[in-house]
C-alpha cells in the first residue's frame, strides 16, 4: 500500500483548516488591526493618526484618517460618504495602545469622547448629573431599612441575641423570686396575741 493516498487526504485537510483559519483571524479584529496600525506609522509624520469608533456591543473599529484635512470644529467622514459625520475637537486626541494619535467617537455620537473621563465633551451639566442620580438611584434597593438590614445583619443578630438573653435571664430570675415568695405566703404564721395589747 502506499501512501500517497494519506498523504493527500492530510494535505487537504491541513488546507482546509488553514483556509478556515485565515478567514477567520481576516474577518475579526487581528489583521484589520494590524494593517491599520502599520498604515498609519507609515504616514505618521503627516498629520495621519486613527479614528477610533466605538460601538454600543463593546466592539470597536480603528480607521486611518489625516488629522491635517480638517479644522478644529469642522465636521468629518472618517469612516466614508453618508456613513455619519464627526466633530474634529484637537483637545481630545490622545495616543492609544499603539502609541498612534487617535480620537475616539461613540457610534452615531458627532461629539468626542473625553480620554480621561470616558464620556462624551458635550454633555451639560445637568443631563450628566441626571444620568448620575439615574445610575445611583438603580443601584439602591427599595427599602433603605431593608439594605441596613442586609448590610449589618452578624451585628444585628448579635444584639437580639444579647437582648433576648438578658430577658430571659430577668424573666428566669423573676419566676424564682415569685416562686419564693409564693412559698413564703403560702406558710402558716403563729401570732402570740398575749403580747399585743
Amino acid at each position: 500500500m502506499s501512501l500517497a493516498p494519506v498523504f493527500i487526504i492530510l494535505t487537504m485537510v491541513f488546507l482546509v483548516v488553514l483556509v478556515l483559519l485565515l478567514f477567520t483571524i481576516m474577518k475579526g479584529v487581528g489583521f484589520k488591526i494590524l494593517f491599520s496600525v502599520f498604515k498609519v506609522r507609515l504616514k505618521e509624520r503627516k498629520g495621519v493618526g486613527h479614528v477610533r469608533i466605538v460601538y454600543p456591543t463593546g466592539g470597536e473599529d480603528l480607521h486611518a484618517f489625516n488629522f491635517r484635512e480638517i479644522e478644529e470644529g469642522g465636521f468629518y467622514e472618517p469612516i466614508g460618504k453618508d456613513k455619519g459625520k464627526y466633530i474634529m475637537r484637537t483637545q481630545y486626541i490622545s495616543r492609544n495602545f499603539f502609541g498612534i494619535p487617535t480620537i475616539s467617537y461613540r457610534a452615531g455620537d458627532p461629539e468626542p469622547i473625553n480620554p480621561t473621563k470616558w464620556i462624551p465633551s458635550a454633555m451639560s451639566a445637568i443631563g450628566l448629573d441626571t444620568m448620575f442620580a439615574k445610575h445611583a438611584r438603580s443601584q439602591q434597593t427599595k427599602d433603605p431599612l431593608a439594605e441596613f438590614i442586609i448590610k449589618n445583619f452578624k451585628l444585628l443578630a448579635l444584639m437580639v441575641g444579647i437582648l433576648l438573653g438578658g430577658l430571659l435571664f430577668i424573666i428566669l430570675n423573676q419566676n424564682d423570686a415569685l416562686a419564693t415568695c409564693t412559698i413564703q405566703a403560702s406558710k402558716s404564721v403563729v401570732i402570740n396575741a398575749s403580747n399585743l395589747v
